[in-house]
């Protein structure tokens, strides 16, 4: 953690290891399967276009592949509601999803600020 986030009181204890949990009480951990309730659009990446070729489907319908990675603030140890667990990272199975630009900022402004 840099010098700010510890003079920052909303930034809370730093001892106790990267630990959130979700709505119901348990630890989430990195690979964990969740539902994310939250109100309000979400942006999204259109990664791919192709055909559905599924004889059963109706004529012209495609399958639009999308892409998402969302950052949250979840204060360490506290409980998050709008996180609900669905599958631990074992039960999941390895994941596609890969951290491409996960570099912090060093203006400290958040990704924003790279466009």
């Amino acid at each position: 953690m840099g010098n700010e986030a510890r003079r920052n009181p909303l930034s809370g204890d730093f001892t106790g290891g990267n630990v959130t949990l979700d709505a119901r009480g348990r630890v989430l951990q990195e690979g964990d399967e969740i539902i994310l309730s939250i109100a309000g659009p979400v942006y999204f990446r259109v990664a791919q276009i192709t055909p559905m070729l599924d004889p059963a489907a109706p004529p012209g319908m495609l399958h639009v592949h999308i892409g998402c990675m969302l950052t949250f603030a979840a204060k360490r140890g506290a409980t998050n509601r709008e996180f609900i667990r669905v599958r631990t990272a074992e039960e999941a199975g390895p994941t596609q999803f890969k951290l491409l630009d996960a570099q912090p900022d060093p203006s400290g402004r958040g990704q924003e600020s790279r466009d």
